[in-house]
């Protein structure tokens, strides 16, 4: 899979619960150049160091949108696997997410969210972002 855009990223954490802040004190902003830029702000509260969102890794998203797929429903599993490519085989990270749209959990209703990548944060993060964008 290819790296998420900027834009893809910002759509991440924003669904996590993250916002930029709009305030004009000097702790709410900092400058990128010489334009005013609001500073990101975590759902517990907390401001995002040097005023930018979190990288795209397993600890922030663990920490941030593991749990959010929990109050949501989502079923998630992300396990190591070895798959012969070309005679040679070779790791990846799958990421599975399962939920379903209707209240009641039934089979037919399932929605599936599986991806495939050499690093495990990039399957995870796109198995949830195909979640944000169906959830829409």
């Amino acid at each position: 899979m290819s790296e998420p855009t900027e834009e893809q990223i910002k759509e991440l954490w924003e669904w996590c619960g993250c916002v930029q802040a709009q305030g004009k004190l000097r702790r709410d902003f900092h400058y990128e150049s010489g334009q005013k830029v609001g500073d990101w702000r975590f759902p517990d509260g907390s401001m995002a160091r040097h005023g930018l969102l979190p990288p795209i890794d397993l600890k922030s998203l663990f920490k941030w949108a593991v749990p959010k797929l929990r109050d949501k429903n989502i079923a998630w599993e992300l396990r190591n696997c070895v798959l012969k490519i070309r005679g040679e085989y070779q790791d990846f990270a799958m990421a599975k997410l399962m939920w379903n749209k209707k209240a009641f959990w039934k089979f037919t209703n399932l929605k599936l969210s599986i991806k495939v990548d050499r690093d495990p944060a990039q399957a995870l993060f796109w198995a949830i972002y195909k979640v944000i964008k169906e959830q829409k």
